[in-house]
């Protein structure tokens, strides 16, 4: 049997449950920055007078908060990763 130009190469691709956890990882840090930078407008803009007591939370300890996004998203990208390579 011939197997030269019939071999392809590619990831082993990673468990359902973790590539959904890497895409909602994605949304959750997206949503939080905004929700830093952006929220009271955010919350305004919806028709609340004064924003949630969790966005208060929130914005008055922004780097905890951006430390804490960046490292479920960093879990998440980490459960994707299998390191195997099929042929």
């Amino acid at each position: 049997v011939e197997l030269r130009g019939n071999i392809d190469g590619a990831n082993y691709p990673a468990p359902a449950h973790a590539q959904f956890l890497g895409k909602l990882a994605g949304y959750v840090q997206v949503a939080g920055v905004i929700m830093m930078m952006f929220g009271g407008s955010v919350f305004n803009a919806l028709g609340y007078t004064t924003p949630p007591a969790w966005l208060t939370q929130m914005q008055e300890n922004q780097m905890q908060v951006f430390m804490g996004l960046f490292m479920f998203s960093m879990v998440a990208a980490n459960m994707q990763s299998t390191g195997a390579f099929e042929i």
